[in-house]
């Protein structure tokens, strides 16, 4: 890692924190709104890890997984665009345009897969975190968030910010449901 890249984030202690620090240099900011894209960079959440850290040797494999995959998706930014219900031309955008990382190229449709929280993927790993859970509260969330979720998608094919509010909620439950496992 570049000395650049530690001085915007503290090192992770641990594969459970993500280190966002590349993604968050104002030059990919900027490579991103040539290419017409509104970039909010991705934030740790510093409160979550200052929790989690101290119990990380306590927690099952399945925690951590869950745990992983809950706080990534809150810390992740959001890589909007204005295309609208034009996939093509998003696609076309995000496959054939690229930024640096750390002075590698990286297309923008792995940039988005890796710091986008508005992708679908990072999306469903929350609603199915949630259903692995032993906690019919959440799991009865999920399933009404799912159907939410799978009606945008038939009205359009992609989400705005606003449409991630309660999968923003759930990944904050399903973490303080693991860390009162824990105390």
């Amino acid at each position: 890692m570049d000395s650049e890249a530690k001085e915007t984030i503290t090192e992770p202690t641990t594969d459970l924190f993500t280190n966002w620090g590349p993604y968050t240099k104002e030059e990919v900011i900027k490579a991103l709104e040539e290419k017409k894209f509104t970039f909010i960079p991705p934030k740790p959440n510093a409160e979550y890890r200052q929790k989690i850290q101290p119990i990380i040797s306590d927690l099952s494999e399945d925690d951590k997984l869950i745990l992983k995959i809950c706080l990534t998706f809150l810390e992740k930014g959001l890589l909007i665009d204005n295309f609208g219900k034009n996939e093509e031309e998003r696609h076309t955008a995000l496959l054939n345009n690229k930024i640096e990382i750390n002075g590698q190229p990286i297309r923008l449709y792995e940039f988005s897969k890796t710091v986008n929280k508005l992708a679908g993927n990072p999306i469903n790993s929350i609603l199915t975190a949630a259903q692995i859970l032993n906690n019919q509260d959440i799991r009865n969330e999920a399933e009404k968030i799912a159907k939410k979720i799978k009606e945008l998608k038939q009205n359009r094919s992609f989400f705005k910010p606003e449409d991630i509010d309660d999968v923003d909620k759930l990944a904050q439950k399903i973490i303080d449901f693991i860390l009162n496992k824990y105390q």
